[in-house]
Parts: C-alpha cells; sequence; structure tokens
C-alpha cells in the first residue's frame, strides 16, 4: 500500500512539475521624446503608425499615463528604480559634454537596485539595446548583461553613428540608428536562449523632436511622403510669449537663447513637421520588424509587449516646440507630459481594450514584478502594480 502511495506522490509532483506555467518574457519597446497625441492609436489622424496601432488592437491602451519629469535621463532613472526623481536624484538631463569626466564605468543610478538587476538575479537575461543616456555607455549597467547602444547621451545625428555592441565599438556609417537598433533587437529575438526567460529594453532613439535632428528636411524613407501633409494635428499659434520676452531680457543665458532661436526657427516650419511625422512612421516601421522577429520565433503567446516613451515634447501646442523646459518657468503642459502606454500579453491582457486611471511611470517597474508573479517590492518606490488591471480584475487604484 505505501509503495502504491508513494508512486502516486511521485506521479501527482510530476505533473505539477509539468503543468508549471511557462516563465513569461518581457519585450519593453521605449521611444524617445514621443507624445502619445502624436500617434494613430491615441487618434492621430497625420502620422502613420500602423504597427503600433495594430499593438494597441491586441493589448490594453492607457489614456493617462505620464512622465515623471520632462526630461530623458529622469524619467529613464525612474523607470529603472521605481523612484521619483526626487529620490534617485537625476533631476535634468545628463551633459554629454561632461562625458569625460565620469569615471569610465560611472552610472547615475548605480547605487539603487533596478529592475534588469532583480530580474537577472532571478534567472532572466537581460539586454538593453538603443539608447543608454544614464551615464557610461562603455559596458553594461544596473544588471544588463547584453549591451548594444551609441556613444552620445542624446540624438545629434540619426545618422553616422559610434556604436558600442558587448564592448566592440566601431563606426555605423549611412544607417539610420532607429533602424539598426531595432535590427539589433530582432537578432537577439532570433538567437534566444529558451532555457532562461528574457527582458529586452529596446530604447529606440526617435522620433526625438528636438533639433538639429528634428529641424527642417529629414533624411529618412518617409519624409518625401509627408511633405504635402496639411497636418493639421500641429497647432498653428503664435509663438509663446514667455520664450520671446526671455529673448530680449539681458540675463537670458547664451545657451538658452540658441534653445530659444532653434524653437522659433522649428514652429510653424513645414518641413519640420514633415520631419518629425517621418521619424514617427520610421519608429513604426522599427515596432514592427521587432514585433514581426517575436512571432516568428515563437514568443509572441509568452511576451509581455509594453510600448511607451520616457516623455512627450510640444509640437506646436502653446505656441512651444522642443522640451518642457524650454520655458522658465518649466511648461508641465498635459501635451509634453502625457506618455502612450500600450501592454499586450496574448490570452492575459484584453485585446481592444482601453484603461483610463491614471498611471506615473513609477508605476511600471513594481507592476512588471508583480505581473512576473515575483515578490520583490523596489524598497522606496512610490509606484503601485496595476497589473490587476492589466488582468481584468477590478482593482482599486
Amino acid at each position: 500500500m505505501m509503495r502504491i502511495l508513494t508512486a502516486l506522490l511521485i506521479l501527482m509532483a510530476a505533473a505539477t512539475v509539468s503543468a508549471s506555467p511557462r516563465p513569461v518574457n518581457v519585450l519593453f519597446i521605449l521611444t524617445d521624446n514621443q507624445p502619445a497625441s502624436i500617434l494613430g492609436a491615441y487618434g492621430n489622424p497625420d502620422v502613420r503608425t500602423p504597427n503600433i496601432d495594430r499593438l494597441a488592437q491586441q493589448g490594453m491602451l492607457f489614456r493617462n499615463a505620464f512622465a515623471a519629469n520632462s526630461m530623458c535621463s529622469p524619467t529613464r532613472a525612474t523607470l529603472m528604480t521605481g523612484l521619483m526623481p526626487s529620490q534617485h536624484g537625476v533631476h535634468n538631463w545628463l551633459d554629454d559634454s561632461l562625458m569625460d569626466k565620469w569615471p569610465r564605468d560611472w552610472s547615475a543610478i548605480a547605487e539603487y537596485r533596478t529592475l534588469p538587476l532583480t530580474l537577472a538575479n532571478r534567472g532572466y537575461q537581460t539586454a538593453m539595446i538603443g539608447k543608454w543616456h544614464l551615464g557610461q555607455p562603455w559596458e553594461p549597467s544596473v544588471g544588463f548583461q547584453h549591451w548594444v547602444t551609441f556613444t552620445d547621451g542624446h540624438t545629434v545625428d540619426f545618422w553616422n553613428n559610434t556604436i558600442i555592441e558587448n564592448g566592440e565599438v566601431y563606426r555605423l556609417e549611412n544607417r539610420h540608428t532607429v533602424d539598426f537598433f531595432a535590427e539589433k533587437a530582432a537578432q537577439y529575438l532570433e538567437q534566444y536562449d529558451a532555457g532562461k526567460p528574457f527582458y529586452l529594453q529596446l530604447n529606440l532613439n526617435g522620433p526625438y523632436l528636438n533639433p538639429p535632428s528634428n529641424y527642417g528636411p529629414a533624411r529618412n524613407r518617409h519624409y518625401s511622403s509627408y511633405l504635402e501633409s496639411e497636418f493639421a494635428s500641429f497647432p498653428r499659434v503664435a509663438f509663446n510669449a514667455n520664450v520671446a520676452h526671455q529673448l530680449i531680457e539681458p540675463e537670458t543665458p547664451d545657451f538658452l537663447i540658441k534653445k530659444h532661436l532653434e524653437a522659433i526657427a522649428m514652429h510653424n516650419d513645414r518641413e519640420t513637421m514633415a520631419n518629425v511625422a517621418s521619424q514617427n512612421t520610421v519608429v513604426d516601421d522599427a515596432v514592427g520588424q521587432v514585433l514581426k522577429a517575436l512571432e516568428a520565433s515563437g514568443l509572441a503567446d509568452s511576451t509581455l509587449v509594453i510600448f511607451s516613451s520616457d516623455q512627450g515634447n510640444f509640437y506646436g501646442q502653446h505656441g512651444l516646440w522642443q522640451h518642457a523646459v524650454v520655458t522658465s518657468p518649466t511648461s508641465l503642459y498635459e501635451a509634453a507630459m502625457n506618455i502612450p502606454l500600450i501592454v499586450r500579453h496574448p490570452g492575459a491582457v484584453r485585446s481592444g481594450s482601453e484603461n483610463p486611471r491614471l498611471i506615473g511611470q513609477y508605476d511600471l517597474p513594481v507592476t512588471i514584478l508583480d505581473y512576473l508573479g515575483l515578490n520583490v517590492p523596489l524598497e522606496g518606490s512610490p509606484g503601485r502594480s496595476f497589473s490587476g488591471l492589466l488582468r481584468g480584475k477590478d482593482t482599486s487604484w
């Protein structure tokens, strides 16, 4: 009798192991300076983003997701740590001109336990491909294992950049960096070792929306198709009076005057509008390429896909172009702070759904850990998990 019971217990244990759910992979696509309002999924009639729109149809779109800051380094630090800028201490973009003064392995958030480090410590393969802008780019940082980036923190030019790929440094000639990073992400998925789940963060360095990259004519395959567009969704208003006044103030520093003059040049300029629209469509192509690679590798059903942006930018709203910090004081209008957030996981996240709940960027890291079933809260984070919303549960928020 005891032998029979023992055999039954062994069979039950084996069945439990075989039925245990497969760990969920994570593909986090983060764009650069892309406001929600410029995407077709959020109602924009002028800018073509069919792949992002399709992703929204397959998952849950959040209408009220907001950036924790109006600049990229602070928001990226928040997405890595789950902390507010007032906690992690990064309040503005990191100045590339100071890079030579930083230790070669310096990271602005090295002292914190980050999302990728937490996942790496629990068996995940971690990869960062694209823009970093949180310190030195030469070596994998804050828990990432696979590492492909470029030497600049921000995008001076989409073309002809120096790439760092897992310690190898080389020039990328005559290639749009958004296309390149998407190709590298697709390769990562095609060569993925199925023995471990993965966390892949694809930090596309577009559409950007700032000069010099986005001022005037663009050098990409979509620019010419936008030149005759009316751009009804791009506001045509008088230039912002706050900025105009600062141009004649004697105490305005030279670097800020330069930014104001650039913003004036971009304002209501048709070629700049076509540039901005085309860079968004280049980003959409990249999203489509990576999602196609995910599908071809048989990973779509086992992967949580998150699409978002570090923060938005003005493209004519309130008489402004560029970052919210172009004015003094900073103009924290919704137009520049409302970011896209789309989440897809087939069979778990209801397709074609929308959610109006207010989401902060500090909520994302804790939500990812909770969704993956990892009970490891990020210490000090004000973030609350909205994984219940993703699973269709009636949750307090």
